[in-house]
């Protein structure tokens, strides 16, 4: 199975999200940078998780699609597009929407192992 003893955050499954590579290069610069305030912003927090209870509850028929768009809009905000794009090797806005997705998937991963969430269906994002 893909992603199958690869390195994961805390309550990361592997089950959306195959590489958390680049997330941890992004955590690695900004580190490196002496931003502790990013890789501050790319820890999960409790607000995170009543968010998505609050989004699947309001709008049970929602897609993973749909709550993929929320989710990434919602971390938009908590990545620095310079340090992404450095980190990467890519674009701001490329690896910008890289992370934001990665940190999506997280969440819906961890809100999955902790009940919050169900998946109807087994879905992984693309590869990069």
């Amino acid at each position: 199975m893909p992603g199958e003893g690869a390195r994961r955050p805390p309550f990361a499954t592997g089950e959306l999200v195959t590489d958390y590579t680049p997330l941890f290069k992004y955590l690695e610069k900004a580190k490196e940078l002496g931003r502790q305030d990013l890789v501050d912003k790319c820890i999960l927090t409790e607000d995170d998780f009543k968010f998505v209870a609050r989004l699947t509850k309001s709008s049970p028929s929602m897609t993973l699609l749909e709550l993929m768009n929320a989710l990434k809009l919602r971390f938009a905000d908590r990545v620095d597009p310079q340090v992404a794009a450095e980190a990467l090797g890519t674009p701001p806005q490329v690896a910008t929407e890289l992370l934001t997705s990665i940190l999506a998937g997280w969440l819906v991963e961890a809100a999955k192992s902790f009940f919050i969430l169900s998946l109807r269906y087994s879905f992984k994002l693309p590869e990069s």
